[in-house]
């Protein structure tokens, strides 16, 4: 947001969204959809639109994000867990002392020192990353960072356990490593998997009975194609007067299982927007998905993020640390769940 937006109050930023949006979006201050009589303060104005297809949620929030340096206000989709969202308990007045709390702890916390306590018990997260890619690098002989992304991400798995990969997510004949599955532009490659993932629908389309599909997860190029990859049920879009990393602090998402709390989330976001240009883009449920503007395109960076992923969702490294490693290089999304 420029630095001459001013923050806008409730009424503004109604005004503000209805402006940019239109009255058929349904926006209406987060206290009216969640019944309480009055606003009461929550250190930024929320405002939310009827819930939509999600396709049509994500539509708004790039039109929304477009204007945020106009109207003061960041977009983010919220699907499914909404109801379970801090905030719906912060509008009410005897639940101030726990909003005042967790603003509280945010003035306390800073990315590192949450990086810092949450480094996984398991040996050097760094030094695990790069020793993958060394392996990776030794198996195919030559340099990891050339040949990393183009290779599936599901077969990455089976590479780092010793299994062939063969590029279709099975561990099966082989990779070719001096002709790899995938091409060096990654605009190709997406394009490749999308026509394999259509050949796949298609395929299942006219086979009779019960079929289990599997396609590939593909890399996203820029930022309109990781958003076109993000699926998902009915959702709402929430404007929030508030930069992109601090709606997840005014919406108070998090705090359950390992998932990190609203404060630390925003902190790790701030992080991130500043290191790599992310964004939250979706959150639903137990699962949260982003964008990336600048692509991880380096070793050390890639090294210093995908740190920074495992000790943020432990459950990113489930198909090990060169699949994760995998998934974050030259990707323009990202995808978190904590179950």
């Amino acid at each position: 947001m420029s630095a001459g937006t001013a923050i806008p109050s409730v009424a503004e930023a109604l005004a503000r969204g209805v402006g940019v949006l239109g009255a058929r979006a349904g926006l209406r201050p987060i206290h009216q959809l969640a019944g309480v009589a009055e606003s009461p303060p929550l250190g930024a104005a929320i405002v939310v639109s009827d819930e939509m297809p999600l396709r049509q949620a994500l539509a708004m929030w790039s039109k929304a994000r477009a204007q945020r340096d106009h109207t003061g206000l960041s977009p983010i989709v919220v699907a499914a867990g909404f109801g379970e969202l801090a905030v719906h308990g912060w509008l009410g007045p005897e639940r101030n002392d726990d909003l005042a709390t967790t603003l509280a702890a945010f003035e306390q916390e800073s990315a590192d020192g949450f990086f810092g306590a949450r480094a996984r018990d398991d040996g050097d997260m760094a030094a695990r990353v790069e020793a993958a890619l060394d392996a990776l690098g030794a198996r195919a002989g030559c340099d990891p960072m050339s040949i990393l992304h183009r290779l599936p991400i599901d077969d990455l798995e089976a590479i780092e356990s010793g299994g062939d990969g063969d590029g279709d997510g099975d561990g099966g004949d082989g990779i070719n490593f001096a002709e790899p599955p995938l091409p060096d532009d990654v605009r190709a490659a997406h394009a490749q998997l999308l026509v394999e993932r259509e050949a796949a629908l298609e395929l299942a389309r006219r086979t009779p009975g019960p079929r289990l599909l599997w396609q590939q997860t593909a890399r996203s190029f820029d930022e309109a194609t990781a958003v076109a990859e993000i699926t998902g049920g009915p959702a709402r879009l929430a404007l929030v007067a508030a930069p992109p990393a601090l709606t997840l602090l005014h919406l108070g998402f998090g705090g359950f299982n390992d998932c990190p709390a609203p404060h630390q989330h925003a902190r790790v976001w701030e992080h991130w927007q500043r290191a790599v240009g992310a964004e939250p883009v979706l959150l639903d449920d137990d699962r949260m998905e982003g964008i990336i503007a600048h692509p991880i395109d380096t070793r050390a960076a890639l090294v210093s993020f995908t740190s920074e992923v495992a000790a943020y969702d432990a459950n990113t490294l489930s198909a090990g640390v060169l699949s994760l490693a995998g998934r974050l290089y030259r990707n323009a999304g990202v995808r978190f769940w904590w179950d």
